[in-house]
């Protein structure tokens, strides 16, 4: 990898048009602009990128940027002196570290009582979350007796949200079913928010987690997938189309067995949604332990837990070359690493010529 002049973050409040200026301002030298932990930035208008490109050209310096994509640029197009890079297991290799789930919720997979029909977390009110919530409503899922569904954000703030996504067009979505209310479940830090390294008591005895990602159309995973992924849930994730057809491709299964992911290809966000949850609806009566206990349902499970451990010893996956880059990013990795290596369940996993 190259070395670099300086580099920065995009979580760090560093506004864009300072990389205009340093693209000025460096001669002969790189830039990397470093935020694996987003799938991309849209804030970098394309007017702005022509300006940079032109100084670049004129300080001799290159760009580079690394995304946590895993699919090609959408919104960033790449210009001469411009270079892109992907780690799109970021979160599952790095970041996951600090949202590692606390050790009460990780059961044994083999003796694990099932509770509740389905399990999702919700934290910021995006608009997905919002459609998500109101189908839940609308297929009567949101019975605390049958599943957990957690929903951080005050009754106001989620209708002022609502009001906002709707003044946007980003839905057209009726309102109808659903009275947006707090769902707090076994919090334990102050506030309304629920803390993002913890998952409520017994939430892995939920039947199937939906997993309401952090984008319903990004190509991006986060810790939130990573965590259905740790705990050894059945899941289906409102995210990117092809998300979950892209992690089959790098090592996971799909519950197959239980749920039609043709939903997955579904080029419409709002239809995925609706999907994923009349998948979920169709168990709404049904042994939900049968369901889990089927032998090739506990199959998955331990494949896919084997697989995270996996993808956190693999170079090709785990942003090696990345690590000298920032240190924080390569201390979680390592962090994240020694975790599974020292865990009494997933030693177990971790490849052999890793110890």
């Amino acid at each position: 990898m190259h070395s670099y002049s300086f580099f920065f973050d995009m979580w760090e409040s560093i506004i864009e048009e300072n990389l205009l200026q340093w693209s000025r301002d460096i001669k002969n030298g790189n830039i990397l602009y470093f935020c694996p932990n987003e799938y991309e930035t849209t804030a970098v208008a394309t007017a702005l990128l022509i300006a940079i490109q032109q100084a670049l050209e004129i300080s001799n310096t290159e760009l580079h940027f690394v995304f946590g994509s895993w699919k090609p640029y959408i919104y960033i197009t790449p210009y001469a002196n411009m270079k892109m890079y992907q780690w799109p297991f970021f979160w599952l290799t790095s970041g996951f570290y600090r949202s590692v789930p606390i050790e009460e919720s990780l059961d044994n997979i083999a003796t694990r009582k099932i509770k509740y029909l389905m399990g999702a977390l919700n934290n910021n009110p995006h608009p997905w979350r919002l459609v998500f919530m109101e189908e839940c409503a609308r297929l009567n899922l949101l019975d605390n007796n049958k599943t957990i569904v957690s929903w951080s954000s005050t009754a106001s703030y989620t209708m002022q949200q609502i009001e906002h996504a709707l003044a946007r067009g980003e839905i057209s979505h009726p309102f109808v079913h659903w009275k947006p209310q707090s769902r707090i479940y076994d919090n334990p830090s102050a506030g309304d928010r629920i803390r993002e390294n913890c998952v409520p008591k017994d939430f892995e005895k939920s039947f199937v987690t939906v997993i309401t990602e952090s984008n319903a159309n990004a190509s991006f995973i986060t810790e939130k997938t990573g965590k259905a992924l740790f705990l050894g849930m059945p899941f289906m994730i409102q995210s990117a189309e092809g998300t979950h057809k892209y992690l089959e491709e790098n090592g996971f299964t799909m519950y197959h067995h239980l749920f039609d992911y043709s939903f997955d290809q579904d080029p419409s966000w709002i239809s995925r949604t609706r999907r994923i949850l009349q998948e979920v609806n169709k168990y709404k009566d049904a042994d939900w332990q049968a369901l889990f206990d089927r032998p090739e349902t506990k199959a998955i499970a331990v494949l896919n837990q084997k697989r995270l451990v996996e993808l956190a010893f693999s170079d090709e996956h785990n942003g090696k070359e990345y690590w000298h880059i920032d240190s924080n990013r390569g201390r979680d990795a390592v962090y994240l690493q020694r975790y599974y290596s020292n865990h009494d369940y997933f030693k177990q996993f971790v490849p052999r010529n890793k110890y």
